[in-house]
């Protein structure tokens, strides 16, 4: 028999040494296969047990923490209605805009993204449709996330399993027409979103839309051009409803409810104001016996903000925003009746300091004014002239006027904003002056039918044209710049009445 030589020897034991710990690690990592299989069935039977959402939510996040050892992981699951991502927390948390775009991103790349100490774990299944992304914080390992969130592994598969319920149920509580919710959808998200929402302070604001002379359109075209109506109008809305809890719902027939979710109703007012401009500007196009035919669209608004004077709970919300709700439709009800094409707020006040903050802000960022004394002067002088409209309201209308003018070519964006903000100044006080002093200057009037005021302009303009070319002005104090502009629209208002212009009626126009 062979001799073995010293070196033979310690060759063969180093070998055996290696056999030895590659077969503890084998048994290590089967060990664990067979623990991570165990935690997934128990994953896969707790989800048939599963009743809603909430539920299986919890159980992938329970799971991915046994498997991960991660102490803080999120499910993020994606609503198919909106196209925005949520978690559950006690309520559902609505990803916010930049975040959303985020886990938007990852969805679409199906790669699993470290952003600081969180790893992002796209779950894609075997057909390469993204579920939801986990999000787990503390993980080194790429590795171990990838083998146990595996495209089409069984984790994903159990989450498909949970979710199906979830998908298929969206598909019920969504308008057919618009994708927007429906009525079933309104009453889900005030308990999951709405409850938490008031309860936690934020300011929730639902804003009811209608859109003007809808009976008229689908008379003159159909109910195709009623359905191309509704698609237009319900786009530009949810286009506002992108990010966080925002939210939006068709009632049936034009009648559409947006939900805002906001730090104050003044920022809620904004937007909607933004959404009625927007509707007004876009061009509307529907196919009429094979041509393209434009449709003027216009809605009218009522904005109100939810109250409580107690917590809101899952069983009382219906009830509360039954009650709350029906102060909405009565400002719609009055932005209809006073002319449509506005929207109108049930808080006065509130309504009355974004347009402060809104002419406030126009005044600063035309006259360039970076002083904060000079700022909160301007600030100060437009909330004196709100609260005292008689005291100068007057003169802030005649400047926007003037700005408007001044930029339409440096900073279209900035005049027709000042345009729309007198607009608004003037309607609300002439809504409201019951509650407010009456304003006594030429351009309040009741607003020119457009043909006609395009038809008297051009006769004003065929002379002493010049004199209609404003000027920046030469002051070098605000109050200075607005006496200036003040003195400029009087000698306009003069040279209109030497040229004897009549000012029809407002009211006898066409709505």
């Amino acid at each position: 028999m062979a001799q073995f030589t010293d070196m033979e020897k310690e060759e063969f034991l180093r070998r055996m040494e290696m056999l030895e710990k590659e077969t503890f690690s084998l048994r290590k990592e089967v060990k664990e296969m067979h623990n991570e299989m165990n935690i997934i069935n128990g994953f896969i039977s707790a989800l048939t047990e599963s009743r809603s959402i909430e539920d299986v939510t919890r159980q992938i996040e329970t799971t991915a923490r046994l498997l991960t050892g991660s102490e803080d992981v999120t499910f993020y699951c994606m609503d198919s209605v909106n196209g925005k991502f949520f978690s559950e927390n006690d309520g559902r948390d609505w990803a916010e805009t930049e975040e959303n775009e985020m886990l938007k991103s990852i969805s679409d790349k199906q790669e699993i993204v470290l952003n600081g100490n969180t790893s992002y774990v796209p779950l894609v299944t075997s057909d390469s449709k993204t579920l939801g992304i986990v999000s787990a914080d503390s993980v080194s390992d790429n590795e171990m996330l990838k083998r146990i969130f595996a495209k089409g592994g069984s984790f994903v598969n159990g989450v498909r399993l949970g979710l199906k319920t979830e998908y298929e149920h969206q598909g019920r509580i969504t308008d057919e027409l618009t994708k927007m919710y429906n009525r079933q959808g309104l009453n889900e998200y005030l308990e999951n979103t709405v409850v938490k929402a008031v309860n936690d302070g934020m300011s929730v604001n639902m804003i009811l839309s209608d859109i003007d002379h809808f009976k008229t359109i689908n008379d003159t075209y159909g109910h195709n051009g009623g359905d191309a109506a509704l698609l237009n109008v319900a786009e530009i809305i949810k286009q506002f409803t992108q990010g966080g809890a925002d939210c939006c719902f068709r009632f049936g027939g034009d009648e559409m409810l947006t939900i805002l979710i906001t730090d104050s109703q003044e920022e809620a007012i904004g937007i909607a104001d933004d959404i009625c401009r927007s509707i007004a500007e876009k061009s509307n196009e529907i196919a009429v016996d094979g041509q393209a035919v434009r449709i003027p669209l216009t809605v009218s608004m009522g904005i109100h903000e939810m109250q409580s004077d107690i917590p809101l709970t899952k069983e009382n919300v219906k009830k509360i925003f039954s009650a709350e709700f029906e102060q909405a439709d009565q400002a719609l009800y009055k932005a209809k009746e006073t002319g449509r094409n506005k929207v109108v707020c049930t808080d006065v006040h509130n309504y009355m300091s974004y347009l402060a903050d809104q002419t406030a802000d126009i005044f600063i960022k035309a006259e360039g004014l970076e002083n904060k004394q000079a700022i909160d002067d301007v600030l100060d002088m437009v909330i004196e002239s709100m609260v005292n409209p008689a005291n100068g309201l007057s003169d802030v209308v005649d400047a926007l006027r003037a700005y408007a003018v001044q930029n339409s070519d440096v900073m279209p964006e900035m005049s027709a904003h000042a345009d729309r903000i007198a607009d608004n100044i003037v309607s609300f006080y002439r809504m409201n002056e019951e509650k407010t002093q009456e304003i006594s200057t030429t351009d309040i009037q009741e607003e020119i039918p457009e043909e006609t005021l395009d038809t008297e302009m051009e006769n004003l303009f065929l002379e002493d044209v010049d004199y209609y070319a404003i000027q920046k002005p030469s002051g070098t104090t605000f109050a200075e710049r607005l006496a200036e502009i003040k003195e400029w629209c009087k000698q306009a208002i003069e040279k209109a009445a030497e040229k004897e212009i009549d000012t029809p009626d407002r009211n006898k126009g066409a709505r």
